[in-house]
């Protein structure tokens, strides 16, 4: 993920304190001492609080100390900055904050931001498809897990007393029943023999 620094941000407005800070700021940046170049960005946006590329230059500071959400909040405020271009950067490098800290979401819609402002950025349009790619594939996974996961058995529920005492008077008296109709069939049968003529046997 590349960031993108205004280098002397808006030094053509900047007087005395705050153009000096903005100035050492962007040394120490560019030397890689982002906690010395913090400090220096941060005295010049107090200084000039009015002007948003100050705060750009902190937030940029705050995302190579790995403090995401705090670039990310200064970004965003950087976003108003009148000027396309540097409003373009603010919104690409806010993706960068958002990707970095998982928000695959919030980073493809600005990175889709930064190319509506600036449709010639390549980085922009290369970090929306890696944002893109990633977040099918954080898709595909989660529906795999879902597939491997066996759904919940139900486990019967035991019969309440009532109805536990009603199966039982139930399945009496059908044992009362099939009990008294084979009593009743073995009668029938016998009957049914009493009546049956002798029969003679065949002459061969």
């Amino acid at each position: 993920m590349v960031l993108v620094l205004l280098l002397g941000a808006a030094s053509g407005v900047l007087g005395g304190s705050a153009s000096s800070s903005n100035r050492e700021g962007t040394r120490l940046y560019a030397d890689k001492k982002y906690d010395e170049a913090l400090k220096k960005f941060s005295e010049a946006q107090a200084a000039r609080p009015d002007l948003l590329e100050l705060k750009y230059n902190e937030a940029n500071a705050l995302y190579k100390l790995g403090k995401g959400e705090d670039a990310a909040k200064l970004f965003a405020e950087a976003m108003s900055i009148p000027d396309t271009q540097k409003r373009e950067w603010a919104v690409y490098n806010l993706g960068n904050a958002f990707f970095n800290a998982g928000d695959l979401e919030n980073a493809v819609k600005s990175y889709v931001q930064a190319l509506r402002l600036d449709p010639t950025d390549k980085q922009a349009k290369i970090n929306l498809e890696m944002s893109l790619k990633r977040q099918q594939e954080q898709q595909e996974q989660s529906q795999q897990q879902d597939q491997k996961q066996p759904p919940p058995e139900e486990k019967p529920q035991p019969p309440k007393e009532e109805e536990q005492d009603m199966e039982e008077k139930q399945m009496q008296a059908l044992l009362e029943y099939l009990k008294e109709k084979e009593k009743d069939d073995m009668q029938k049968q016998q009957r049914h023999k009493a009546t049956i003529p002798a029969v003679d046997g065949k002459d061969w």
